[in-house]
């Protein structure tokens, strides 16, 4: 499993940017995805002074070593 928690604005380039570098992460290491992701909200989010919307968000991605 690979986890990464992210807290600020729930659709930004910031948290797609974990996205991506955790894709990165498992493929350049040898993993593959072993199932479906998930978004854990921790808090309940709620807009900031811009109106974007800030929480506290844990992204899981199951995965396996890659078959050689």
């Amino acid at each position: 499993m690979v986890q990464r928690d992210f807290e600020g604005a729930i659709d930004s380039d910031e948290l797609r940017g974990v996205y991506y570098a955790m894709y990165e992460w498992i493929e350049a290491n040898g993993y593959e995805m072993a199932g479906p992701m998930l978004e854990r909200f921790l808090n309940t989010p709620s807009p900031n002074e811009k109106g974007e919307m800030i929480g506290k968000v844990q992204i899981v991605f199951p995965v396996q070593k890659k078959k050689q």
